[in-house]
């Protein structure tokens, strides 16, 4: 659920070195691609396929040497803050230094999101606008908290209308791309009423489909898709975040603080958790203490069964299914227009892979929508210790989607 980028830039380490050694397969390959497309770079099928090979290595690989940078300009970067119906949030946009309208994408982050001027992030949203794409990447301070509210969704409705008023974005051609929870507020965007019409694509990278489900399979530890069961081990940050959405709709002050203490960590940035400590065990008084939503809530938390999981959903207070529901893209997909691209890596540790598989099974027979499940990532960011051949048959079918997405925006 959390917002993880490509490497971290800090000069040339052993680990480094090493990914590189790996990653040559995929070097070569897009190497090979640009070479072949810089004949027909001129051509509206050729200068995507260019722009793909060269940009790609950039955005998954921490390169000591930059070569994107060597002939391309530097680009615009303005922080605006951008009012919508019931707030306003802060944004940074990153075009390319010229007069021009450009395709543009609104960049959905997850839970919580890197800070605006983190290293990592400037790379990726310099990158867009070095390959000729607006990109608005707001910063929301819910999500940095943890707390994913429906609020989210109007925010990112706000950037979207924002972005078809400017002079440097063509109107006809913006969409989003949003990772982990980013990628469901993304969706629930996109198909908003206000905008559905006009969204001309959607990239949901690492997200989950129903919220319920994913709720039921941190508690249950385990995931099923087309009758089969499986194990599945949630990462200890999904348990914090999910826990957290559980904690705000509880009531009792001291249900919320014996569920703190019990999946928190005591950084917890909005309040919820007082006094601030975590990660503790929780003794039998405590528990003994909970009134019952308090207790269906740390049970469902613990609960290792899907269906006493789903039971227990029933004694949370009536706002909690409620919010779930309403964050919840399976919800929406009636509404949900333009191209749609869905990826997800199938060793997934913070939101289930069938998540994104249940997605696509929802979305067949519509045109326009593209699946691929990978191996490469750790959630939503590139592991290159995963061996030449996952890295070349991944790189080769991120190269492909990436292509696909830039030549339906240039």
């Amino acid at each position: 659920m959390s917002t993880p980028y490509p490497l971290e830039v800090a000069g040339v380490r052993p680990r480094r070195v090493g990914a590189l050694r790996r990653a040559w397969p995929l070097a070569l390959a897009l190497i090979v691609i640009a070479a072949l497309g810089s004949g027909l770079f001129c051509s509206s099928y050729g200068r995507p396929a260019v722009t793909s090979a060269l940009f790609l290595p950039d955005m998954l690989v921490d390169l000591p040497v930059r070569p994107v940078t060597w002939f391309t300009a530097d680009p615009t970067v303005e922080r605006v803050t951008i009012d919508y119906g019931s707030g306003r949030i802060l944004a940074d946009i990153y075009r390319p230094p010229d007069d021009d309208r450009h395709a543009a994408v609104i960049f959905s982050m997850g839970a919580p999101p890197l800070d605006l001027d983190d290293s990592r992030l400037v790379k990726l949203a310099e990158d867009a606008a070095r390959a000729g794409l607006v990109m608005a990447v707001p910063f929301s301070e819910r999500l940095d908290a943890e707390l994913i509210e429906p609020d989210e969704v109007d925010a990112l409705v706000g950037v979207f209308q924002y972005l078809e008023g400017q002079p440097y974005a063509k109107p006809d051609r913006i969409g989003y791309i949003g990772v982990s929870v980013g990628g469901s507020l993304a969706l629930l965007a996109a198909a908003d009423p206000r905008i559905a019409e006009r969204v001309d694509y959607t990239v949901a990278f690492g997200a989950y489909f129903d919220a319920i489900d994913t709720l039921v399979a941190v508690g249950a530890r385990r995931v099923s898709y087309d009758g089969l069961e499986e194990p599945w081990e949630p990462d200890d940050h999904t348990v914090e975040v999910m826990a957290l959405q559980l904690i705000a709709e509880l009531p009792d002050r001291d249900d919320r603080a014996t569920m703190c203490k019990a999946f928190v960590d005591p950084w917890d940035r909005m309040k919820l958790c007082d006094p601030p400590v975590g990660r503790e065990p929780v003794t039998g008084t405590e528990l003994a203490a909970l009134t019952r939503q308090g207790r269906a809530a740390y049970n469902l938390m613990t609960s290792g069964d899907p269906e006493e999981a789903q039971e227990l959903l029933d004694q949370l207070p009536p706002s909690t299914r409620e919010k779930l529901e309403r964050l919840s893209p399976n919800r929406a997909l009636d509404r949900l227009g333009g191209e749609i691209f869905i990826i997800h890596d199938r060793g997934d540790a913070f939101i289930p892979y069938v998540e994104s598989r249940r997605m696509r099974d929802a979305l067949a027979g519509r045109e326009e929508v593209h699946f691929t499940e990978v191996s490469l990532f750790e959630h939503v960011e590139p592991r290159l210790s995963r061996g030449g051949d996952i890295i070349v048959l991944d790189g080769t079918r991120l190269y492909y989607r990436l292509y696909q997405l830039l030549l339906k925006l240039s």
